[in-house]
């Protein structure tokens, strides 16, 4: 009985033994699972930490760009209003350049109209001071051959033309004589008829004539010579010379004077040549007596 009571405790104390060894190992073994659980949350609570570190980093620089944000706003917000400043100084500046041109423009009109005023009043003056020179000439010397040069110059030199005819309407007034000219042949005008071409037809209508296409044996004008609106002869201008291609305004105002005081000047010689050979006839009957 106390060998069998010894026999079971020795089972009780070897089965307690393996239970204390069980626990021991299971123990040993939740110690290890509890220290690698610990490693792992040491190691997770470093890495947490580096990322609570990276997390407030990054906090602290979203905070940055947001300033920087908050900053750059105000900076656009700066900008555009000086954008908008510098768009309205430049609409401002092309109105005044506009009306700068504008003003530019009119002005430099002004100027060429005023020199081409200038021009036309010099070339005016020119021209009375031509015409005046030129009635001058014909009323300055009662000799005939003196007026009938004088005529020629002011067509050669006013004009532009060498070739000219001067004629004379004879007493019945049906005929016109050739009594002056240079560069035509005179043969080709002897006997010249009243109403007879332009020259012919000038002198029966008094009206100056004007050819806008005259050939070389055809005049270019032909001017009615008047005394008091009677014809008593007629100019005859043929071609003119070569740097003048058409007759201009002024040739028009030389023909009117012409045909008003031409006429009288020759008038004024041939009474002049008539009085003189009166008086030299009157003399030598004197003498005579």
């Amino acid at each position: 009985m106390e060998n069998a009571l010894t026999t079971r405790q020795g089972d009780d104390m070897q089965c307690v033994r393996e239970n204390a060894r069980r626990c021991e190992t299971e123990l040993l073994l939740e110690n290890e699972r509890l220290r690698t659980r610990i490693a792992f949350f040491e190691t997770s609570r470093g890495e947490n930490e580096r990322r609570l570190e990276a997390a407030e980093k990054r906090a602290e620089l979203a905070d940055a760009l947001r300033a920087l944000a908050g900053s750059l706003e105000s900076e656009k917000v700066c900008v555009q209003q000086q954008l908008r400043e510098a768009h309205d100084e430049l609409d401002r500046y092309r109105k005044e350049r506009a009306d700068l041109e504008a003003r530019l423009l009119s002005a430099e009109e002004r100027n060429q109209r005023m020199e081409r005023e200038c021009g036309e009043a010099v070339a005016q003056s020119s021209n009375l001071a031509n015409l005046y020179v030129a009635s001058c000439r014909l009323h300055d010397t009662l000799d005939r051959a003196a007026v009938l040069a004088a005529i020629q110059e002011i067509i050669i030199n006013l004009v532009g033309s060498e070739q000219i005819g001067i004629f004379e309407l004879d007493g019945d007034q049906d005929m016109l004589s050739l009594i002056d000219s240079n560069g035509i042949n005179p043969a080709r005008f002897a006997g010249l008829r009243v109403k007879s071409g332009p020259i012919g037809r000038t002198a029966c209508s008094g009206e100056i004539y004007v050819s806008d296409d005259a050939k070389e044996a055809t005049p270019t004008a032909c001017i009615p010579l008047k005394v008091d609106g009677r014809v008593v002869g007629v100019i005859a201008v043929f071609q003119l010379l070569s740097h003048k291609p058409a007759l201009v305004p002024l040739d028009h105002e030389i023909f009117e004077l012409l045909a008003a005081q031409a006429g009288a000047a020759l008038y004024c010689t041939k009474l002049h040549l008539k009085e003189r050979k009166a008086s030299e006839q009157r003399c030598e009957t004197e003498r005579c007596e």
